[in-house]
């Protein structure tokens, strides 16, 4: 009976992992992956969309005020967080940050340092403590990813983070993988037409503004990528996995743009790209691994 055991779990073992590579994601999902895509192709129908919608103040204003019908009886005020003279400092230290987080779209040419680029990533995402695995005590959870700062659907940790450094000082330009197990800048070969590693090409190809004074992308010392590897969360949960993958997304955006704002630094997140282009040259195939969201990080521009 042992022995029988032994080879079923062996069996089950080489089925699930040849399962990691299947696609557990429904059509429906995928479609929605490629339909929100920006190509050369949509690029001007999109760009003239959304001007019509932002030059109009009508109808920002009332975009903005739009929500859901609720039927309520009774409005209870709630306590403003500075009238508690008793709340911690931890959480008066948040409110700051909440304050002066921000969009900043235009950067100063001096450029950010390594180590400040560096500090930049790590509070976007990063294991808490490397040295214990979560719920070690438990078989079954060992070998499991080790917490991090931001809360994951399973704890699977769908988002990997990739860097286009262009003006960065104390780091060559360059595509690079921000490795969080190691800590480390892995640095990539471009793919697709882009191998000479020219990152002012890349930048100058991929990334669009929709008007000339939106982002600045001539100053700008990184360019940080967002991509989800869906796989990792559909295997576990099907199609409410790409909800997930996107929520975490969601998370280390704001990580970044906190992170930021405590370093009195200038970021911006950025929908301006070329969603299969980028994906080329990271190496992901645009389906069940594709690109999230972009966030542009630089010094400030106070002139």
């Amino acid at each position: 009976m042992r022995g029988q055991n032994n080879y079923y779990l062996v069996d089950v073992k080489d089925k699930h992992h040849n399962a990691f590579y299947d696609k557990h994601l429904s059509p429906e999902s995928y479609d929605f992956i490629e339909v929100s895509k920006i190509t050369r192709y949509n690029v001007d129908d999109f760009g003239k969309h959304v001007h019509e919608i932002t030059s109009n103040s009508y109808i920002v204003r009332h975009i903005c005020n739009n929500s859901a019908e609720l039927s309520s009886f009774e409005s209870i005020p709630l306590p403003d967080l500075s009238d508690d003279n008793s709340a911690c400092e931890l959480l008066d230290s948040l409110q700051e940050i909440y304050h002066r987080r921000q969009s900043n779209r235009h950067y100063s040419p001096e450029g950010i340092t390594f180590d400040e680029l560096s500090k930049v990533l790590q509070g976007g995402c990063f294991i808490l403590d490397p040295a214990k695995r979560k719920d070690d005590d438990k078989p079954i959870m060992r070998g499991m990813p080790a917490r991090r700062n931001i809360g994951s659907g399973g704890g699977l940790y769908p988002i990997e983070l990739f860097l286009i450094s262009s003006n960065t000082v104390g780091l060559e330009n360059g595509v690079y993988h921000y490795n969080q197990e190691q800590v480390t800048l892995d640095r990539l070969v471009p793919r697709g037409g882009f191998r000479h590693n020219n990152v002012k090409e890349i930048v100058q190809e991929i990334f669009f503004s929709l008007s000339r004074a939106d982002m600045d992308f001539v100053n700008v010392s990184g360019i940080i990528i967002l991509a989800g590897c869906l796989n990792r969360t559909a295997y576990k949960y099907q199609d409410r996995g790409l909800r997930f993958a996107l929520i975490d997304a969601g998370a280390i955006t704001q990580n970044l743009y906190l992170t930021c704002a405590a370093m009195d630094l200038g970021c911006c997140a950025c929908g301006g790209y070329y969603d299969d282009e980028l994906n080329e040259v990271l190496g992901l195939d645009g389906a069940d691994e594709t690109v999230l969201n972009v966030v542009l990080v630089g010094k400030k521009d106070i002139s």
